[in-house]
């Protein structure tokens, strides 16, 4: 067993202190979440609204792999031993994330630049 040194201790405190600190902000986001203080209305829909309700691909495919990514992390917490570093993020969900915020600029950048398109004046 590990003797509790000055150092061992400040960096117990230090990580219980970060833990607590992420806890409490979890805490209070689900619960603004849960009463309606943060509007989540139209945060998966295509922006310029095209049609009601209409999803965009990219932002749901974006929102899946970050869940996907958090949660595969997570779950990794509870075997992490090493209180001076965070674990590894796998670098298949790093590239996974990577391309998935690609996928959403590059959307996001057609949409722009067909808007713009299509709204430019014509010369007389």
């Amino acid at each position: 067993m590990q003797m509790l040194t000055q150092g061992n201790l400040q960096q117990l405190v230090l990580t219980t202190v970060a833990f607590g600190w992420i806890g409490a902000l979890t805490v209070v986001i689900t619960l603004a979440l849960l009463n309606g203080d943060i509007n989540m209305r139209g945060v998966l829909e295509k922006k310029p609204l095209t049609r009601a309700g209409e999803l965009s691909p990219e932002r749901v495919q974006l929102m899946v792999i970050t869940i996907a990514a958090a949660a595969t992390y997570l779950t990794k917490l509870p075997s992490w031993t090493d209180a001076t570093k965070l674990p590894e993020l796998d670098t298949a969900w790093l590239t996974a994330a990577s391309v998935s915020n690609g996928i959403y600029m590059i959307g996001k950048g057609l949409r722009v630049l067909k808007a713009w398109m299509d709204n430019r004046p014509t010369s007389p």
